[in-house]
């Protein structure tokens, strides 16, 4: 920074002041030609407020995520008669997120808007016949899951579509002072193997994430048959297998599309306990 008179006399500075570490705000401050150091401490200050202000209205903190899950054969009529018409039945027929939503509308009134629909079909095993009489409980059927082909193509995607609804959601104002609350679907062809076991994993996921995720719902356990339904021993009481295979899949994860202040790992079933927060910001915006 170099100095020189102007027309008066007085002497001003021109160039570019490094402010110490202990200034809040940017790390510098541009002096032009007739700017005195009071004019330009003073617009760096408000570039110091105006940066401030940005990042809280891009960054919220927090969040709530409440999951569900449903199979396409085992919540609504509509849907079940549609399934039963196509070609390959459940396990293939595709539905919008509109018809599924309806759907969900017609059996569930109370779960509201659903901000994302996943599909959990996507994960054929025609050896796991030996967990048929069990749910998506099972640490077999988890462990399976985990280790599918599909399932880290699936998961990012999954992650990438909560970010964009949690900023749709911030976007709209929907966010409290805590963060949005997202209602997230999980589903598959009888609602009890895949989408439970998804969801369970997902919850996990999301934990980590920074999200206070609740207990996954199940709307199709009222028509579970021929199997457990979740109360069998090997269900209740998760193995420590489980327990390892959930966690080789947490560090085994790409670094989330959110900025993440640090928060506990929640392996135990209690989401409560995890206390990571969450930020995050549109897609293709750069975090500040």
């Amino acid at each position: 920074m170099h100095s020189r008179p102007d027309r008066r006399g007085r002497p001003c500075f021109e160039g570019l002041l490094i402010c110490g570490a202990g200034v809040a705000g940017p790390s510098h401050a541009v002096f032009r030609p007739g700017r005195s150091i009071a004019a330009a401490g003073a617009a760096a200050a408000a570039a110091s407020s105006a940066a401030a202000t940005t990042a809280a209205q891009r960054r919220p903190r927090g969040g709530e995520v409440q999951i569900i899950t449903f199979g396409v054969e085992n919540l609504d009529e509509q849907l079940l008669e549609r399934c039963w018409e196509w070609r390959g039945g459940g396990s293939k027929i595709q539905f919008p997120d509109d018809d599924l939503q309806a759907a969900l509308n017609r059996s569930a009134p109370d779960v509201g808007i659903v901000d994302v629909l996943v599909d959990a079909r996507c994960f054929p095993d025609p050896e796991a016949m030996q967990y048929c009489k069990h749910t998506g409980h099972h640490y077999g059927i988890i462990t399976r899951i985990c280790q599918h082909r599909n399932f880290g193509r699936w998961l990012n995607s999954v992650r990438a579509r909560i970010g964009e609804a949690a900023a749709v959601s911030a976007a709209r104002g929907d966010a409290g002072p805590a963060g949005p609350s997202l209602t997230i679907g999980v589903y598959c062809r009888s609602g009890k193997h895949r989408s439970v076991a998804a969801a369970i994993i997902l919850q996990h996921v999301l934990c980590r994430d920074g999200w206070d995720c609740r207990d996954p719902r199940h709307l199709s356990a009222p028509r579970w048959s021929s199997c457990c339904k979740g109360q069998c021993s090997e269900c209740r009481n998760p193995s420590q297998e489980v327990q390892k295979q959930l966690q080789d899949t947490l560090d085994k994860m790409a670094p989330p599309r959110f900025d993440l202040s640090p928060g506990p790992l929640c392996l135990a079933g209690k989401p409560s306990a995890c206390s990571g927060m969450l930020r995050w910001w549109p897609a293709g915006a750069r975090p500040l």
